[in-house]
Protein backbone atom coordinates (compact mmCIF):
# COMPACT_ATOMS: atom_id res chain seq x y z
CA UNK A 1 0.00 0.00 0.00
CA UNK A 2 2.72 2.46 0.99
CA UNK A 3 4.78 1.41 -2.01
CA UNK A 4 1.82 2.09 -4.31
CA UNK A 5 1.26 5.53 -2.76
CA UNK A 6 4.96 6.41 -3.14
CA UNK A 7 4.92 5.27 -6.75
CA UNK A 8 1.83 7.43 -7.43
CA UNK A 9 3.49 10.46 -5.84
CA UNK A 10 6.59 9.93 -8.02
CA UNK A 11 4.40 9.63 -11.10
CA UNK A 12 2.71 12.92 -10.26
CA UNK A 13 6.02 14.67 -9.57
CA UNK A 14 7.94 13.41 -12.60
CA UNK A 15 5.21 12.79 -15.15
CA UNK A 16 2.64 15.38 -14.20
CA UNK A 17 2.28 16.62 -17.74
CA UNK A 18 1.09 13.20 -18.96
CA UNK A 19 -2.02 11.41 -17.77
CA UNK A 20 -1.26 8.80 -15.14
CA UNK A 21 -2.55 6.09 -17.47
CA UNK A 22 0.71 6.27 -19.39
CA UNK A 23 -0.84 7.87 -22.48
CA UNK A 24 1.32 10.17 -24.58
CA UNK A 25 0.33 13.45 -26.18
CA UNK A 26 -0.83 12.87 -29.76
CA UNK A 27 -1.37 15.13 -32.76
CA UNK A 28 -4.60 15.28 -34.77
CA UNK A 29 -3.49 12.29 -36.89
CA UNK A 30 -2.94 10.20 -33.75
CA UNK A 31 0.89 10.18 -33.99
CA UNK A 32 2.93 10.68 -30.78
CA UNK A 33 4.19 14.24 -30.42
CA UNK A 34 7.99 14.39 -30.31
CA UNK A 35 9.37 17.82 -29.48
CA UNK A 36 12.77 17.24 -31.09
CA UNK A 37 11.10 17.22 -34.49
CA UNK A 38 12.03 13.62 -35.34
CA UNK A 39 8.43 12.47 -35.79
CA UNK A 40 6.66 15.81 -35.96
CA UNK A 41 8.30 18.53 -38.03
CA UNK A 42 5.99 21.42 -37.13
CA UNK A 43 5.57 23.23 -33.87
CA UNK A 44 3.02 21.83 -31.49
CA UNK A 45 1.00 24.33 -29.48
CA UNK A 46 -1.49 22.82 -27.10
CA UNK A 47 -4.61 24.86 -26.44
CA UNK A 48 -5.16 26.20 -22.91
CA UNK A 49 -1.89 24.69 -21.81
CA UNK A 50 -0.19 27.84 -20.54
CA UNK A 51 1.94 27.23 -17.45
CA UNK A 52 0.99 28.81 -14.16
CA UNK A 53 3.60 30.81 -12.24
CA UNK A 54 6.18 28.51 -10.62
CA UNK A 55 4.71 25.45 -12.31
CA UNK A 56 7.13 22.78 -13.47
CA UNK A 57 6.30 21.39 -16.91
CA UNK A 58 9.15 19.29 -18.17
CA UNK A 59 9.84 17.37 -21.33
CA UNK A 60 12.04 14.27 -21.06
CA UNK A 61 14.43 13.95 -23.99
CA UNK A 62 15.53 10.33 -24.32
CA UNK A 63 18.73 9.67 -26.24
CA UNK A 64 18.90 5.87 -26.09
CA UNK A 65 18.49 4.54 -29.63
CA UNK A 66 18.04 8.21 -30.56
CA UNK A 67 14.38 8.11 -29.54
CA UNK A 68 14.02 11.89 -29.21
CA UNK A 69 17.35 13.24 -30.39
CA UNK A 70 19.25 12.09 -33.50
CA UNK A 71 22.90 11.24 -34.08
CA UNK A 72 25.00 14.24 -35.11
CA UNK A 73 28.02 14.41 -37.38
CA UNK A 74 29.00 18.00 -36.56
CA UNK A 75 28.80 20.67 -33.89
CA UNK A 76 26.68 22.89 -36.14
CA UNK A 77 24.18 20.08 -36.75
CA UNK A 78 23.90 19.41 -33.01
CA UNK A 79 23.41 23.11 -32.23
CA UNK A 80 20.76 23.52 -34.93
CA UNK A 81 18.75 20.49 -33.78
CA UNK A 82 18.96 21.37 -30.10
CA UNK A 83 17.90 24.97 -30.69
CA UNK A 84 14.97 23.80 -32.83
CA UNK A 85 13.91 21.39 -30.11
CA UNK A 86 14.24 24.03 -27.36
CA UNK A 87 12.18 26.50 -29.41
CA UNK A 88 9.45 23.87 -29.91
CA UNK A 89 9.41 23.06 -26.21
CA UNK A 90 9.17 26.75 -25.27
CA UNK A 91 6.41 27.38 -27.85
CA UNK A 92 4.42 24.42 -26.51
CA UNK A 93 4.29 26.02 -23.04
CA UNK A 94 6.74 23.83 -21.16
CA UNK A 95 9.12 25.23 -18.55
CA UNK A 96 11.92 22.66 -18.45
CA UNK A 97 13.99 20.27 -20.52
CA UNK A 98 15.06 17.05 -18.85
CA UNK A 99 17.85 15.73 -21.07
CA UNK A 100 19.29 12.24 -20.70
CA UNK A 101 23.03 12.95 -20.67
CA UNK A 102 24.09 9.53 -19.32
CA UNK A 103 22.44 6.53 -20.92
CA UNK A 104 24.67 3.45 -21.13
CA UNK A 105 27.64 4.22 -18.86
CA UNK A 106 28.57 6.94 -21.33
CA UNK A 107 28.16 10.71 -21.45
CA UNK A 108 26.97 13.67 -23.53
CA UNK A 109 29.71 15.83 -22.00
CA UNK A 110 33.51 15.61 -21.79
CA UNK A 111 34.63 13.55 -18.82
CA UNK A 112 37.49 11.22 -18.02
CA UNK A 113 35.10 8.92 -16.16
CA UNK A 114 33.02 7.71 -19.12
CA UNK A 115 33.35 7.60 -22.91
CA UNK A 116 31.41 9.86 -25.25
CA UNK A 117 27.95 8.44 -25.85
CA UNK A 118 27.39 6.45 -29.01
CA UNK A 119 23.98 8.16 -29.19
CA UNK A 120 25.76 11.48 -29.79
CA UNK A 121 27.79 10.69 -32.91
CA UNK A 122 26.94 7.08 -33.69
CA UNK A 123 30.25 5.81 -32.33
CA UNK A 124 31.08 5.32 -28.66
CA UNK A 125 34.07 7.32 -27.49
CA UNK A 126 33.81 9.85 -30.33
CA UNK A 127 32.75 13.39 -29.49
CA UNK A 128 32.30 16.50 -31.60
CA UNK A 129 35.82 17.85 -31.30
CA UNK A 130 36.40 20.33 -28.48
CA UNK A 131 32.65 21.09 -28.35
CA UNK A 132 30.90 20.58 -24.99
CA UNK A 133 27.26 19.67 -25.76
CA UNK A 134 26.16 19.91 -22.12
CA UNK A 135 27.51 23.44 -21.68
CA UNK A 136 25.83 24.49 -24.95
CA UNK A 137 22.47 22.91 -23.99
CA UNK A 138 22.44 24.62 -20.60
CA UNK A 139 23.27 28.00 -22.14
CA UNK A 140 20.64 27.76 -24.91
CA UNK A 141 17.97 26.48 -22.53
CA UNK A 142 18.52 29.37 -20.14
CA UNK A 143 18.44 31.88 -23.04
CA UNK A 144 14.85 30.70 -23.59
CA UNK A 145 14.04 31.15 -19.90
CA UNK A 146 13.65 27.38 -19.46
CA UNK A 147 15.13 25.12 -16.81
CA UNK A 148 17.65 22.46 -17.79
CA UNK A 149 17.80 19.20 -15.88
CA UNK A 150 20.31 16.48 -16.68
Amino acid sequence: MIRRICRRILQILFFGLLPLSGEVLRDTAGRPIRYAGRFHNGRVILQDNRPKPDEFRGVWVAVVENIDFPIHRSQAEFQRDFCRMADNIKAAGFTAIIFQIRSNCDAFYPTGLAPWSRWLTGREGTGLGAFDPLKFMISETHKRNLEFHA
